[in-house]
């Protein structure tokens, strides 16, 4: 799957099927609307709430959490076996980051503003700044988790 920021949006994207984050999350162009469970162009979407999602593309466990919202532990639950994690930097990243090393993913995909890559630049947490991430499943292999920041402009 390819991974790249086009427009403020993050895109998601194999053979079949585009996944939109952005304001809203799309595959295909249709809109998901939260809980429930749905297959469009061949990726499995579990929705778990209208800020979190996880989807099965190209043989990888993709999750998605807006961490906007409070973090909420029956979540981080849900999300504990994603191979590969999407995170939102709206809220506190200390929870964030608490999170995270809960759900322990392989590959840990930021999505901030400035302010947001300024935080986590002051955290112990490494990561990688980057547009675009081409991600296998061959890549999952390692222990610990890789981490990499897509900037956004700041949300008005």
């Amino acid at each position: 799957m390819q991974i790249r920021l086009e427009k403020d949006a993050l895109n998601v994207k194999d053979k079949s099927a585009l996944i939109k984050f952005s304001q809203k999350t799309e595959v295909n162009d249709i809109l998901l609307e939260g809980e429930g469970e749905y297959e469009i162009g061949g990726v499995i979407v579990t929705g778990i709430d209208k800020n979190s999602y996880i989807f099965d593309i190209d043989d990888i466990s993709l999750g998605y959490m807006d961490f906007n919202e409070k973090v909420d532990p029956e979540m981080v639950e849900k999300l504990s076996n994603v191979e590969a994690l999407i995170v939102c930097l709206d809220g506190e990243l200390d929870k964030v980051l608490d999170a995270i090393s809960q759900i322990e993913p392989r590959v840990a995909i930021f999505v901030g503003d400035q302010k947001a890559e300024e935080k986590l630049s002051h955290s112990s947490t490494k990561f990688e700044k980057t547009e675009s991430l081409k991600l296998a499943k061959s890549d999952l292999t390692d222990e610990e988790t890789k981490n990499y920041f897509f900037q956004v402009n700041a949300r008005e």
